[in-house]
């Protein structure tokens, strides 16, 4: 005897897997925009210095 294998709804696993990539993708817009909003900033191969310092916040902008 073979048993029945439960179908997949491959639109309802596609639907959930585009929601949660819309979910990350609002996330992730939402925590730049409060970086940038605090004026954070790492720069970890400063080209103005030359020397590689990792530099953070105001010293940034310098």
């Amino acid at each position: 005897m073979t048993q029945q294998q439960p179908q997949i709804s491959w639109k309802r696993v596609a639907f959930k897997v585009g929601i949660g990539m819309l979910f990350i993708a609002a996330l992730t817009a939402g925590y730049d925009a409060w970086r940038k909003r605090d004026g954070y900033c790492v720069d970890v191969y400063s080209q103005k210095l030359g020397d590689g310092r990792v530099l953070y916040g105001d010293d940034c902008n310098k």
